[in-house]
């Protein structure tokens, strides 16, 4: 039967999918094989509004924005407060993401390469003798002499930040921090002559992926225009680790294009955002703090073990997760503006947004099949909850 052929693709891929999901998954396309596809679509809507407008009464998030997308089919959600379509979001870490495709760029074009030291090619990082390849994998340990998020002006935060230097060389061991992407901005700012904000918009325009529009920011529990990262509220725009706003539809944009544009990035970078690295501390990460699948599922990664081999995922303090599947071209968003100042609220906030997200991964699967098994061409709803 061609549902079971669909499913056992997802198998194949490497998903890993209960026996009981794959016969509810089965049951749901065969009970709606012979139904209108736009009422299936706005069945599946009114779930994940129903999912959503739960998520949004628990009061660990103000406002919501969430796709699913696929090759024939956009699903748009969003509610909230002072949240719109098109309303950008503060993603926090997801920043990194970012800016390793732009570092990918320049060493495809030979301004970088992977085996540079950072002392060798930027005096300001005199103490610094790890590689662009040590501070995108985050392996090692580097620290600088006090903390930048506690800096008092943007010139004592960069000497601070020009203070970096190796605690160890155990290149085995990961140790998260921004400190790293923080280093590589300034590398590239110190070969461009422009600042990395204007780099990195600039760059991710030429794709047609907009980013830090500064309208209708939120997502970070501030009222200005400015990134919840300390750091980033000190240094001012985007550092490389924090600092990109963005909104939904730009995401989108951003994940199609790391799916069919080899120009964007290149295959055998592509690959590596799915590549273990690391067996222990943090053996869910890989490449500039990306998530990649674990055997004990979203309990440890925001990457569903539902997905190909290939999907990795990332997320930002300030709440909001984005998840790609390359094999599948299966692109999922949740964009949110968490209440993160109330620490309190913290352990609540992952609560919820764990019961959410698996929610997400299942109605996900079943669009994903609607679409393999029966889809008549390219179906877009958006809808306000």
């Amino acid at each position: 039967m061609e549902v079971d052929k669909h499913i056992n693709c997802l198998i194949d891929s490497g998903a890993s999918i209960s026996k009981d999901n794959l016969k509810k998954l089965r049951n749901y396309i065969l009970n709606n094989q012979k139904r209108n596809i736009e009422l299936i679509l706005q069945e599946l809507m009114e779930e994940l509004s129903d999912y959503t407008f739960s998520f949004l009464k628990t009061g660990v998030i103000k406002g919501i924005n969430t796709s699913i997308c696929l090759d024939q089919i956009d699903l748009n959600i969003y509610g909230g407060n002072n949240i719109n379509y098109d309303t950008e979001f503060d993603i926090a870490s997801i920043t990194k993401l970012f800016t390793l495709i732009l570092v990918f760029k320049f060493i495809d074009n030979g301004i970088l390469k992977a085996a540079d030291r950072i002392c060798d090619i930027d005096s300001r990082f005199s103490y610094l003798d790890y590689t662009i390849d040590d501070l995108i994998k985050m392996c090692g340990h580097i620290v600088t002499n006090e903390r930048i998020d506690e800096a008092l002006s943007k010139e004592e935060a960069l000497n601070r930040l020009y203070s970096v230097h190796p605690v160890h060389y155990n290149k085995k061991i990961n140790n998260y921090t921004d400190i790293g992407f923080m280093v590589l901005s300034k590398v590239i700012e110190n070969i461009t002559m422009l600042p990395f904000d204007e780099v990195i918009k600039s760059f991710y325009r030429d794709y047609g992926i907009l980013i830090n529009q500064k309208s209708q920011v939120v997502g970070n529990g501030h009222n200005d225009y400015l990134p919840h990262d300390p750091k980033a509220r000190i240094m001012g725009g985007c550092i490389g680790s924090s600092g990109i706003f963005i909104n939904s539809l730009n995401m989108k944009k951003m994940a199609y294009r790391i799916f069919d544009d080899n120009n964007f990035i290149a295959c055998n970078h592509l690959l590596k955002l799915s590549q273990k690295l690391f067996d222990n501390n943090h053996a869910n990460k890989g490449l500039a703090g990306i998530y990649i699948k674990h055997p004990l599922g979203i309990k440890k990664s925001s990457t569903p073990n539902e997905y190909s081999k290939y999907a990795f995922s990332h997320q930002g303090y300030t709440g909001s997760c984005i998840i790609l599947d390359p094999y599948h071209r299966l692109y999922s968003g949740i964009m949110v503006d968490a209440i993160k100042d109330n620490q309190k609220k913290d352990s609540n906030f992952y609560k919820y947004f764990n019961i959410y997200h698996e929610k997400l991964v299942f109605i996900t699967l079943k669009t994903y099949l609607i679409q393999e098994c029966f889809y008549p061409r390219r179906i877009k709803i958006i809808q306000k909850i």
